[in-house]
């Protein structure tokens, strides 16, 4: 079993509870991507497709080291691209299926 190790803030312990926003915040965003980016990783080397689909003002280098590729990440600038953006993902995966 792997041991979890609690990653706190520069300067804070584990289980000190009036850590502020400010510095919270952004400890946990930069745990939360490295895990994610982490587990993706994962997946693509057991040959999943990931993708990954940017909405408004998003991350756009952390999408595309998400995705499986570059061809596997999509943006839609605001809302109403949405739909175009999920029928061609749709699309996408419809081909891969009948390959």
């Amino acid at each position: 079993m792997a041991r979890v190790r609690h990653l706190s803030p520069p300067g804070y312990a584990p289980t000190f509870c009036k850590i502020p926003r400010s510095v919270l915040g952004p400890q946990v965003c930069n745990l939360a991507s490295g895990l994610a980016l982490m587990h993706g990783q994962d997946l693509k080397n057991q040959g999943v497709t990931i993708y990954t689909i940017g909405l408004g003002n998003e991350n756009v280098a952390f999408l595309t080291q998400l995705a499986s590729n570059t061809l596997t990440y999509y943006s839609a600038p605001t809302s109403a691209d949405l739909r175009q953006v999920f029928q061609d993902v749709a699309e996408e995966i419809k081909l891969r299926l009948v390959q």
